[in-house]
């Protein structure tokens, strides 16, 4: 396993981990009282919004496809400092940030979201745990304007650009995969992008960490510091030390 380390010059833009859990209907009927005033102190700010989901019905009979649409809340909880987010719906619950510090700090948020809602509702098991980093390098920011993306991020998540690098317009890339040795999948996205309307190509790096197996209470931050591990593995495994130096890399004790 590589070592730990926090970058000074990080390339995070959002950090999300999510629990999915058999519908609970009440989320959906009515507002989410009691566990807002669990979490209420670290999460004053309160919104409700509307997730519309359509599923395509096939029919075999030989009729038509059908469109079946269906709404659910998405209540959402914000921090003090607008830093920190929960939403919560009738099958899932996240706990996201955009000022992502290092692991400790951000999993004893979950921990203390979690047991809220566990005090409340009483999930019995989750049938999904997943954590999704974001990261999105830009290389001006890092004063690496004249160096090529082969010179900063490994072939495998470049595929094409290392060969037609001074050329490429746009860029995306999707897989996902299993590790065989715990059943961790990984869902990858790469693609160039424009941040803020600027002309430079900065290379978004969107990979999803997740468990689908049924996953009981006890054991759920366990799964949660093993995804950890895969998400840090893999980004060492997919920059060069060049881009890893430009990063200020801390060594975490």
């Amino acid at each position: 396993m590589n070592k730990r380390v926090k970058y000074n010059r990080c390339p995070l833009v959002e950090v999300i981990f999510q629990l999915r859990f058999p519908t609970i209907l009440s989320i959906n009927s009515k507002q989410p009282a009691d566990f807002q005033e669990k979490i209420r102190k670290e999460y004053p700010f309160y919104d409700e919004g509307i997730e519309e989901q359509n599923e395509l019905l096939i029919n075999t009979n030989g009729k038509s496809a059908q469109v079946k649409s269906s709404q659910n809340k998405n209540y959402s909880f914000v921090s003090v400092d607008k830093t920190y987010k929960v939403n919560l719906t009738s099958t899932f619950i996240a706990i996201s940030t955009r000022k992502y510090t290092q692991w400790e700090e951000f999993s004893e948020k979950v921990r203390q979201v979690v047991k809220a809602f566990q005090e409340t509702y009483e999930v019995p098991f989750y049938t999904r745990v997943g954590l999704r980093y974001i990261d999105v390098i830009q290389r001006s920011v890092l004063g690496l304007s004249n160096e090529k993306w082969s010179d900063l991020v490994k072939p495998h998540v470049l595929g094409v650009v290392t060969q037609f690098e001074d050329g490429m317009n746009s860029y995306v890339s999707q897989a996902e995969f299993k590790d065989p040795t715990d059943d961790i999948c990984t869902k990858t996205h790469f693609e160039l992008v424009n941040v803020n309307n600027s002309n430079e190509n900065s290379l978004l790096i969107d990979c999803d960490y997740f468990k689908t197996e049924m996953v009981n209470i006890e054991s759920m931050m366990d799964v949660a510091t093993v995804l950890h591990n895969h998400s840090s593995n893999f980004l060492m495994t997919a920059i060069t030390d060049k881009l890893n130096d430009a990063m200020e890399p801390e060594e975490l004790i």
